[in-house]
């Protein structure tokens, strides 16, 4: 399937046993919407729970066309770091990024989010430069020891936290844990994913 995220045109396979946004058109304004409240990009992404790899690789695509603008052959162009705990999500990812020609720019590993240096200690050193970190976690939010994962890298180098959540409850809690770590909340905007149901995404930009 093809999504695109503003000019961005971007190819996904989706296995069976794999998560994506059902309601694609939704998932564009999504993506499009989240890729605005950030701006440029121009450093690596941490993108955690990230699934088939659709929000980082549509973000590392975008970052691409910014840096050739920008700054042409002499930038380094930027790198995703994916974690996610479900093996046929990774194995969809590894594809997607070829197939959209970012596989060298592109790590994936499965795991979950809070175990990842310790089952991959190789992190540590590809986890540099970071622009973004992105958080898309499940309903009941993020595992206590993403929270002080994040806030540990947070102190080494600065880079915006872009968290997308379908729970604006645990999504709050969350933040309020974040803003007791030093962060700062910017910016707050939900989407209406499903028209005419209670079922809401919420973006959240801090820094």
């Amino acid at each position: 399937m093809s999504l695109s995220a503003e000019t961005t045109q971007i190819t996904f396979r989706i296995s069976p046993f794999s998560f994506f946004q059902t309601n694609t058109h939704g998932a564009e304004k999504l993506f499009s919407t989240a890729f605005a409240m950030l701006g440029n990009v121009k450093g690596n992404i941490l993108d955690l729970y990230c699934g088939t790899g659709s929000i980082g690789l549509s973000l590392l695509k975008m970052s691409n066309g910014s840096f050739e603008k920008e700054q042409k052959e002499q930038a380094e162009l930027p790198s995703l770091i994916g974690i996610e705990i479900v093996e046929d999500a990774i194995i969809d990812a590894r594809m997607n990024a070829k197939l959209n020609g970012l596989e060298k720019q592109s790590f994936f590993v499965a795991s979950p989010a809070e175990k990842a240096l310790e089952k991959y200690p190789e992190l540590a050193e590809k986890i540099k430069n970071l622009s973004v970190v992105i958080v898309d976690p499940p309903r009941d939010g993020l595992h206590k020891n993403v929270v002080e994962w994040i806030a540990s890298l947070k102190e080494k180098q600065p880079f915006k936290l872009l968290y997308i959540s379908c729970n604006p409850i645990t999504m709050a809690r969350d933040v309020e844990l974040f803003l007791e770590k030093g962060f700062v909340l910017k910016e707050v905007q939900p989407v209406d994913m499903f028209p005419q149901t209670h079922h809401i995404e919420s973006i959240g930009i801090l820094y």
